[in-house]
């Protein structure tokens, strides 16, 4: 499992130097928050196979959310879509479906998948979690 400091300071390093809107449970990033952020980063509770999460949100090109617990839910929230979910077991880009990019370390694809109501998708490009 990757411990919740880690994941903090991965979704800080996931905005890099770009104009960031730091969503409502964030603000112990220390980030200055831009309402007209490039860059939007969310803490969800629950996210669906259509890659939507329950927050709402009219603005930003990319989408990184933080899932504290595992929140995958059968039925779709009506937020916003998220582009990349860093959890407590790993790392999923959502590209049209979920797609595992990254898992914690003693964690495997498989894991993850039973953890998820919905399928997943796995490639040769997995790699174990990295903190940048």
């Amino acid at each position: 499992m990757i411990e919740l400091p880690v994941l903090l300071r991965r979704l800080v390093a996931e905005a890099g130097t770009l104009r960031t809107f730091v969503g409502p449970g964030l603000e112990e990033l220390g980030l200055t928050h831009d309402p007209e952020g490039e860059v939007a980063l969310l803490d969800v509770g629950t996210i669906g196979e259509g890659g939507r999460c329950e927050i709402p949100l009219e603005r930003a090109t990319r989408v990184v959310a933080i899932a504290r617990a595992l929140p995958f839910v059968p039925a779709e929230p009506m937020g916003t879509r998220v582009d990349r979910l860093l959890m407590p077991l790993g790392v999923l880009d959502f590209e049209g479906r979920w797609r595992v990019r990254e898992v914690a370390v003693g964690v495997s694809a498989r894991d993850v998948q039973e953890s998820c109501p919905f399928p997943l998708v796995a490639g040769a490009d997995l790699i174990p979690f990295a903190e940048r």
